[in-house]
């Protein structure tokens, strides 16, 4: 049998409009190397499955395709899990349904791990697509192409967010997923930012990639977008008392700030109303308490004061800045952009530049806000 080197894992359910050009992307990969795409049907009510199952027997490419069937519905995670258990590849590339990946998505990625050997994972670049507007913005995070500790990985997670808090769009190697037993948490929603946490604590060398390899679609009524307060705060309190219960020895505080910065965001955000997360908020304050971190339950505490303010939000993430003054400089570049490129007006910032990229994905005006430098001269990295 032909040794396959990237097993790319794609998850199915009720995507009938979006399925058809996500495959397609697969296909049309340039990557000389072998590779196998799972499909997971994870029994959806449209006929997603009936377009891949017709695009399949008329494809006639080195790409090896299977699909696998659940017997019923078992969500995302297990979906993501029955495919990573099937896989065969040496790396693993996880890709939603309703998104697409560029033509040399994958011959990128490789490249990266031809230069850097050793690294257990490269992360690829990504633009978001906003279903009811017609710019695209590609935010460019890249701190520093190359993260060599443990301790540089979470910083870059952490502290600077060049890290996504995503499964897709990451080249893993698959014997590092199975020897940390990093799979998703089934059962919950949001389970990406559970995931990252739990990949955290083993990885150690990582590469990024500035170039885009990702087209990520944002449309209404997804995971994302479409879930009611309720439900939300249902399954963040479950992914945060999860954090709370394994924090990771010597990181503690990092992890702790991390998470009181979460929590409190989301207090601020959705006002102080729901039962069920006033015992994950009470389980942190505690947390916080044990370990002597009096700025995190100042922070915490004033939470939800802040929520019944119109502007609690705005104040709260002037006072996250404060708190990581390195970061100013790439929040002000990112607001003013964003902004200004949704009224459709020219950006008054000089860096980062607005640039028209031609882009065979689509014929759109993609909006490309390049951050690095602010970032070098800022964090002396």
């Amino acid at each position: 049998m032909e040794h396959i080197s990237i097993s790319i894992i794609i998850p199915v359910f009720n995507v009938a409009p979006f399925v058809e050009a996500c495959l397609k992307s697969v296909m049309r990969q340039t990557y000389a190397g072998s590779m196998e795409c799972i499909i997971v049907d994870d029994c959806g009510t449209d006929n997603s499955i009936e377009i891949t199952e017709e695009l399949i027997s008329e494809y006639n490419g080195p790409i090896r395709f299977q699909i696998l069937h659940h017997d019923h519905n078992r969500g995302l995670s297990a979906a993501r899990n029955t495919g990573t258990l099937q896989a065969t590849g040496d790396y693993l590339y996880y890709l939603d349904s309703d998104d697409e990946i560029t033509d040399d998505c994958i011959e990128i990625l490789m490249a990266k791990v031809k230069e850097y050997p050793d690294v257990e994972m490269v992360q690829g670049n990504y633009c978001c697509h906003p279903i009811s507007q017609e710019s695209v913005i590609i935010i460019n995070k890249l701190i520093c192409p190359l993260v060599e500790t443990n301790a540089k990985a979470r910083k870059s997670y952490y502290q600077y967010g060049q890290m996504d808090i995503t499964v897709w769009n990451k080249l893993i190697r698959r014997d590092f997923v199975m020897n940390n037993r990093l799979f998703c948490k089934e059962g919950i929603l949001f389970e990406d930012q559970l995931w990252t946490f739990y990949l955290l604590k083993y990885l150690k060398k990582v590469a990024f990639e500035k170039k885009v390899t990702y087209h990520q679609k944002k449309r209404p009524f997804s995971i994302t977008t479409g879930t009611d307060d309720k439900t939300r705060f249902f399954n963040l309190n479950i992914i945060y008392s999860d954090m709370l219960s394994h924090l990771t020895a010597g990181f503690e505080e990092e992890e702790l700030e991390y998470i009181t910065m979460c929590i409190g965001g989301m207090f601020v955000r959705y006002g102080y109303k729901s039962p069920i997360c006033k015992d994950v908020y009470r389980l942190l304050g505690n947390m916080n308490r044990i370990y002597g971190n009096r700025g995190n339950r100042l922070l915490l505490g004033i939470t939800p004061i802040l929520g019944q303010f119109k502007y609690g939000s705005l104040l709260w993430r002037i006072m996250l800045q404060l708190e990581h003054p390195s970061r100013i400089p790439y929040t002000i570049r990112r607001l003013y952009n964003r902004r200004f490129s949704q009224k459709g007006r020219k950006s008054i910032l000089t860096r980062p530049k607005l640039l028209r990229v031609h882009n065979s994905f689509s014929s759109k005006t993609f909006l490309k806000i390049d951050f690095a430098q602010a970032f070098y001269r800022s964090m002396n990295l």
